[in-house]
């Protein structure tokens, strides 16, 4: 399906970019696997998510999601990112018990769409 990421990236064109045989091979590949990409991501949802997601293709129901739970996300992000920030390893108690609960933190992060890999300057 890597190779098909590409259908999210915007919607699928109506029309071949030049009537060529080959540009309307194109849009007839696009077309099909906009089909097969909206399949897929309509098997993986909820019954209530598939009813509203019924009549849209995979490119609008990406935006609808994005809209839906990226709200929830950020603050998921931030509540999870204070919880690692405020994280403090209580005198007496073990290392590897702390260690685990800040990998925990990051692996929520990474999760959650937050790079924790260091940037270069």
């Amino acid at each position: 399906m890597k190779k098909k990421l590409y259908i999210l990236d915007g919607p699928v064109p109506t029309q071949p970019e030049s009537n060529s045989t080959t540009a309307r091979k194109a849009l007839e590949k696009h077309n099909e696997d906009a089909v097969e990409v909206a399949c897929l991501m309509k098997a993986t949802m909820s019954p209530e998510l598939q009813k509203n997601m019924e009549d849209k293709d995979a490119y609008d129901m990406i935006q609808q999601l994005k809209g839906m739970f990226q709200k929830q996300a950020c603050q998921e992000r931030y509540d999870t990112m204070k919880q690692l920030i405020s994280s403090k390893m209580l005198e007496g108690s073990c290392i590897g018990t702390h260690v685990l609960r800040m990998k925990g933190y990051i692996d929520q992060m990474n999760k959650l769409g937050y790079s924790t890999k260091p940037t270069k300057f």
